[in-house]
């Protein structure tokens, strides 16, 4: 069903159709804010949407929640939904819609499929008329290994406030057709694990949010999606707390209602600016407990051998040579004592330890990007309703009696929204510090492997030189052995000589004596 092609008939008439077509989804748009979409376009979308939907949604499982506001009611009801009969007959119910309806499509955790089929969803955007826009955001949901987007944030405005847009309204179901629309992408990191104190203990998690407000009436439409119920909780919370939400209740005039609707995007908004310190002081500590050691290690000092006297050319030197290493009971040299000292302290870094300083820097720049295009994404905000006050209040979009209000709204609005871009800013320069000191250690570390690696064979050489020392000791031992042995062998030879020639010297008088005295 192309809008582009449909006769002009009764709006209402064309727009319950669309809701039974609602399969069709994005075609089923009776006119966006840009006017009729291409084709191209809206095909585009509509493929996407089908090529995702077995991990984006969960056909098995539905269970969608709605927070609304009925016209003369001051409290908000609450409603879940569990099948596809019960949304249809929720949502397509008599009478005008909810003065404020908060929508919640949540999961099972961050990257598990939403709790809502595809039907289900494609009839939430049809009844509501949801540009397509918003799948972007949306996509970046449903069953996945890793994250997606790349820490993507991101703003898209989807205004009907032009008069000249001939925007259909819906007079039954209380819509004008003059609204403010947009919806946007916003991260943050929690913890998984509360008393946890490791970084891996804190995952980025994102959340999305489409928003339309009425300035006819003031009827606005949020709908959430998030992987868990943490903002669901808070919105039904603030809306029943905060002051601002109870005099909208009792208040219906068009400038209550809309100090309400920016007192909404602030609760996503403080969202996005917390657990930033935390996380930041939880890994400055596992950074701290990692490199201190690397930053105070004493690796310089002079190498064992180094140390040693030099022999000379001299015999009689040996004797200034220092004591050989010691020896174990089998004569190796004692390793334990004989290594220099500057090895254990070396021993204590690995390779391993560079990895893990290369995935606290991989953590380290995901956070530093989330926290800029956070900061990027509410200064668009701000500019945005900067923009409509500005240039919608001359152009007559906005009703006379409620132009004043407006500003004085987003005055209050603005410097709100502003504070929690100043916490991102700081948040930032930590992150960009801390990323600066990881380098750094980083880079020590990279030098004292290298280091390492060189003394790896300085210490083998030590080792060697250490064993020659020994080796010349033993061996000049041995020579002075040798010949002390060969003097007293001499010596001995010697004495048996003279030994002899005195034993030969007397049988040579003995016998002259005889000879004589015969």
């Amino acid at each position: 069903m192309a809008p582009d092609q449909e006769p002009e008939v009764d709006m209402y008439s064309r727009f319950l159709q669309a809701c039974r077509e609602s399969h069709e989804y994005p075609y089923t748009l009776l006119r966006t804010p840009l006017g009729p979409l291409p084709g191209s376009l809206l095909k585009r979308y509509h493929s996407s949407l089908a090529q995702n939907s077995s991990d984006l949604c969960n056909e098995s499982r539905t269970r969608i929640q709605f927070w609304d506001q009925w016209p003369g009611d001051q409290t908000c009801h609450r409603t879940e939904v569990n099948s596809q009969a019960d949304l249809s007959e929720h949502v397509e119910r008599k009478g005008e819609d909810p003065r404020c309806r908060h929508l919640f499509i949540e999961s099972r955790h961050s990257r598990a499929p939403l709790d809502c089929s595809v039907a289900a969803l494609k009839l939430i955007l049809t009844f509501h008329q949801v540009d397509p826009f918003f799948l972007d955001h949306v996509f970046a949901f449903g069953r996945q290994q890793e994250p997606l987007d790349a820490c993507w944030t991101h703003f898209k405005d989807h205004n009907t406030l032009d008069r000249h847009d001939n925007h259909p309204s819906l007079a039954p179901l209380g819509r004008s057709g003059r609204e403010v629309r947009h919806s946007f992408l916003l991260r943050l990191v929690e913890r998984t694990q509360p008393g946890g104190d490791s970084l891996w203990h804190w995952p980025i998690r994102q959340v999305a949010a489409y928003h339309s407000f009425d300035l006819s009436n003031g009827r606005s439409i949020w709908i959430t999606v998030k992987g868990n119920g943490v903002m669901r909780e808070r919105i039904m919370q603030d809306t029943m707390d905060l002051p601002v939400f109870r005099r909208s209740m009792t208040d219906e005039s068009i400038v209550a209602c809309f100090n309400a609707s920016l007192a909404t995007h602030l609760i996503y908004f403080q969202w996005c600016g917390e657990n930033w310190r935390w996380f930041i002081r939880d890994i400055e500590e596992e950074i701290r407990e990692k490199c201190t050691l690397l930053r105070t290690a004493a690796i310089d000092r002079e190498p064992y051998f180094a140390r040693l006297p030099r022999r000379t050319d001299s015999a009689s030197s040996f004797v200034d040579i220092e004591a050989p290493p010691d020896r174990t009971d089998d004569g190796s040299i004692d390793a334990e004592k004989s290594m220099p000292d500057d090895a254990f302290v070396l021993g204590f870094f690995s390779y391993k330890d560079l990895q893990t300083l290369h995935s606290m820097g991989r953590t380290l720049e995901e956070a530093r990007l989330v926290v800029e295009l956070n900061h990027s994404t509410l200064k668009k905000v701000c500019r945005y309703y900067q923009h409509i006050v500005q240039s919608h209040s001359d152009a007559g979009d906005i009703p006379e009696d409620a132009k004043q209000g407006f500003r004085d709204s987003i005055s209050r609005f603005i410097p709100k929204v502003e504070s929690i871009m100043e916490d991102l800013e700081i948040n930032l320069a930590q992150l960009t510090s801390l990323l600066r000191k990881l380098d750094a250690d980083k880079t020590l570390l990279e030098c004292i492997l290298q280091f390492r690696s060189s003394q790896g064979s300085r210490v083998f050489e030590e080792l060697a030189h250490e064993n020659s020392i020994a080796m010349q000791v033993t061996s000049e031992a041995t020579k002075l052995a040798t010949h002390s042995t060969h003097v007293i062998s001499f010596i001995a030879f010697c004495l048996d000589i003279i030994h002899k020639a005195y034993q030969n010297r007397i049988l040579q008088c003995r016998a002259s004596s005889t000879t004589q005295l015969a």
